[in-house]
């Protein structure tokens, strides 16, 4: 599951899932998907991100995928718990013809994380 809780105006949480898999390199790649994740320009969406481990428990942004602009995003799996948080960017919309500044948010991530073949 994934939590925004300062999300306007009441909170706002669903599912995420997480699919990693060990690349050639003796690296760990993974896919995060934060699902029905909503934006100040998109309602309803869902984001998708690709991480990197070395060790297979800590997870970051792929440094090959998003170079310099990687999201604020860390995951941590331990003794089969997902955990972690993903720092949304500053935002300006416009409602009604008036400009609202969004600030940074916090999304915690959390979840029951199992193996498979």
């Amino acid at each position: 599951m994934w939590n925004d809780p300062d999300y306007v105006p009441t909170g706002r949480s669903s599912q995420l899932a997480f699919t990693s898999y060990r690349s050639f390199d003796n690296k760990f790649k993974a896919l995060l998907e934060l699902k029905d994740f909503s934006g100040p320009i998109v309602p309803s969406t869902s984001l998708t991100f690709n991480m990197f481990s070395s060790d297979g428990a800590n997870f970051a942004p792929d440094p090959d995928v998003y170079g310099l602009d990687a999201p604020l995003l860390s995951i941590t799996i331990s003794s089969s718990v997902l955990s972690g948080s993903y720092t949304t960017k500053p935002s300006t919309i416009t409602v009604s013809g008036e400009t609202l500044t969004l600030p940074a948010r916090v999304v915690t991530l959390v979840g029951t994380a199992t193996c498979s073949p």
